[in-house]
């Protein structure tokens, strides 16, 4: 963030989740639902001693507002979704046999657009990160999704 500061870059993209690990254990969202998005944190990320909780990541948006610096997470959905499995393994599709050679095993997972659950999960995780993040913006990745899984 210092650095950041010193060459007056004010936007710090952070991106938190990837196919192979979760590494954000949430508090519950303020209108918690049936699901509790720590569980993604929790079984999702590589080590329990390698997570952010919520209040580690409301430090660094404190401190970076300090710093003239905004904070816009990202949390990449439907595809690289691999560790939301580890989860809740019902929302997650496998789509390897509509994959090619030269694609990395851990991008073919995505999430499964049929089950309830699926909009339960990521519902959980935006409203924890509202929470967290005051920024108006929040970026969901959106990126090598196989539509060809969900046909």
């Amino acid at each position: 963030l210092d650095a950041m500061a010193l060459v007056k870059l004010n936007v710090l993209h952070l991106h938190l989740t990837d196919s192979q690990s979760f590494p954000i254990v949430l508090d519950e969202p303020r209108s918690a639902g049936p699901v509790d998005p720590a569980e993604l944190g929790r079984k999702g990320g590589f080590f329990s001693s390698s997570s952010y909780s919520s209040a580690d990541l409301r430090y660094l948006v404190s401190e970076a507002k300090q710093r003239g610096i905004r904070v816009v997470p990202e949390v990449d959905v439907p595809a690289h979704t691999l560790s939301w499995g580890k989860a809740f393994p019902d929302i997650v599709v496998n789509c390897r046999h509509q994959s090619s050679a030269a694609q990395s095993p851990t991008d073919i997972p995505a999430l499964d657009p049929t089950k309830n659950q699926t909009y339960q999960v990521i519902e959980a995780v935006l409203r924890s990160l509202v929470d967290v993040f005051p920024d108006p913006f929040l970026h969901l990745g959106a990126d090598e999704v196989r539509y060809a899984c969900w046909e």
